[in-house]
């Protein structure tokens, strides 16, 4: 069960409470741009018509997240983090979002240039991706939504030789915000990922993120119509011990919080939002 709950400490870090979740890519719309202000240096516009089957969709939401964050963005839309406070410090700046017109245009306006990912959706069942857009090059991006599939593994870590189930691991598709947290089975779903069969898509490449250990990308994955594609067991390997400090800790239920199992603390860098993994909450026999 979902726990809305975070604790949010202001240091070097951001120290953020967050059960098991799983979603997908692309959020609410708002305004065009919604975001932070456009810092000083060089910017650019894009813009274009979201189409499915070839016609123009009305009041379709538009996502323009930097490449390089894009799957913190899908971070903080898990349930769990959602329109937290966390929520805000992990998106930061590089995240926009706007909602085609009644012709399906869509207008990105004063946008740093660089390298971004488009996300575009009429609703959960049709969605579009496209990773690599280099605004500043590109300015005219018209997408073509497709019906979505899911993707679905299992992530493990050797210890002591015998594989074990790995909770809390985010599973993101490259580039995107279309992420999943592991559950306590070590299976993870990863909903609403826009169909790549055509001959014009680009396959995907999965990676994960945890502090237990590394993994080597799952490349090649390829989504169909309302189908799932299960890429079977992703395999950690622990990582070394050089380069990596622990940071150990309690867990205090407060107010109208009764029980802690199932939790597990985020932690997140408080300047540049990235996360650095999770850890799930040991609850004692006493409680």
């Amino acid at each position: 069960m979902v726990r809305k709950s975070f604790i949010l400490v202001s240091c070097l870090f951001v120290l953020a409470l967050a059960i098991i979740g799983c979603g997908g890519g692309g959020g609410g719309s708002a305004s065009n741009p919604a975001g932070p202000a456009v810092t000083t240096g060089e910017t650019a516009s894009l813009s274009g018509t979201v189409l499915f089957n070839n016609a123009p969709i009305p009041f379709a939401s538009v996502h323009l997240y930097k490449s390089d964050k894009a799957h913190t963005v899908g971070m903080a839309q898990l349930p769990a983090l959602k329109g937290s406070l966390v929520a805000q410090q992990i998106i930061g700046d590089g995240a926009y979002s706007t909602t085609t017109s009644a012709e399906g245009v869509y207008n990105f306006t004063g946008i740093p240039v660089g390298q971004y990912t488009l996300i575009a959706m009429r609703d959960e069942n049709h969605q579009f991706v496209q990773t690599g857009v280099l605004l500043g090059q590109v300015t005219t991006l018209n997408p073509q939504l497709t019906p979505t599939g899911k993707i679905t593994g299992n992530v493990t870590l050797s210890i002591g030789g015998t594989p074990q189930a790995i909770a809390g691991a985010f599973v993101y598709i490259n580039g995107t915000s279309y992420i999943a947290v592991s559950d306590t089975a070590g299976n993870f779903a990863i909903n609403n990922v826009p169909s790549n069969t055509l001959t014009t898509s680009t396959a995907y490449e999965i990676l994960v993120s945890s502090t237990k250990g590394n993994a080597s990308p799952v490349t090649g994955v390829v989504v169909s119509p309302g189908a799932t594609t299960d890429i079977g067991i992703i395999a950690m390997t622990a990582p070394t011990q050089a380069g990596y400090a622990t940071l150990n800790g309690s867990l205090v239920a407060g107010q109208g919080v009764s029980d802690l199992s199932g939790m597990f603390v985020i932690l997140t860098h408080q300047t540049s939002g990235s996360i650095f993994g999770s850890a799930r909450v040991n609850v004692s026999a006493s409680g």
